[in-house]
């Protein structure tokens, strides 16, 4: 591990303190957006204009930071996006105030935002602590039930999980490309699935509403570009 890697660490475990949230303790994702006050609107990406493999965009303006999240991806992926957003929002300090990306386009700024998210949602003690010490010591000695209860806990996609797990030399590429697939298995353990599906289409948090009757009295927008703005809260559901 290089100087960087524990930088990004560092920078996770910084922010996680900073929200109170505990260094074992699961991240409560949506609590995370309300007190971050960060506008997350959830939205399909059109896989026709070749949007799918985009995950997600983040912009900082003066009035406040925003979020869009592709809900064509799994509930696992999407906390995995914001996490990721975080990392250009809250951490990375450049000039730049757009972000969006995809897997297909990494560069050094994504990959450490792929770093700081897994650090941010799983750091390494959280997960060490909720292992068992066969489970530790004997490589690819996990049971698939309980990989779904480590990703169900973390809240996190079980390509995120196998990958820590990997990282940590716990189990190998066999392992993971046998358990690759959660969905074709969860019913034989009676596992509840909502992580693993899309899901939150039309949903926004954050307080979308107020935000746009601000920067509406600021005549920073006018007003026909206000109603449109309201217009579209129509077809989602803003949650606190």
């Amino acid at each position: 591990m290089n100087k960087q890697d524990l930088l990004i660490i560092k920078s996770a475990n910084e922010l996680r303190k900073s929200l109170g949230i505990g260094f074992t303790s699961p991240v409560d994702i949506r609590g995370v957006i309300k007190k971050t006050n960060i506008v997350t609107a959830f939205k399909p990406f059109d896989a026709e204009k070749g949007e799918e493999e985009f995950s997600g965009c983040s912009i900082r303006t003066e009035y406040g930071n925003f979020m869009m999240i592709n809900s064509n991806h799994t509930i696992g992926r999407q906390n995995f996006t914001i996490a990721h957003e975080l990392y250009h929002l809250m951490v990375q300090n450049d000039s730049y105030s757009f972000f969006c990306g995809s897997k297909n386009e990494i560069d050094s700024e994504e990959k450490k935002a792929q770093k700081f998210a897994s650090s941010f949602l799983l750091p390494q003690e959280a997960l060490i602590e909720n292992l068992t010490t066969k489970e530790i010591s004997k490589k690819n000695s996990i049971a698939e039930k309980r990989l779904f209860h480590l990703e169900n806990y973390f809240q996190i996609s079980r390509y995120a999980l196998l990958i820590k797990l990997k990282i940590l030399n716990i189990v190998d590429q066999s392992f993971i490309d046998r358990h690759n697939d959660p969905l074709s298995t969860a019913e034989n353990y009676e596992i509840e699935k909502t992580l693993y599906l899309p899901g939150r289409s039309g949903e926004v948090w954050g307080d979308y509403v107020n935000l746009a009757e601000k920067l509406f009295r600021e005549e920073k927008i006018s007003e026909s570009h206000y109603r449109e703005l309201l217009s579209e809260i129509g077809s989602v559901t803003t949650l606190e």
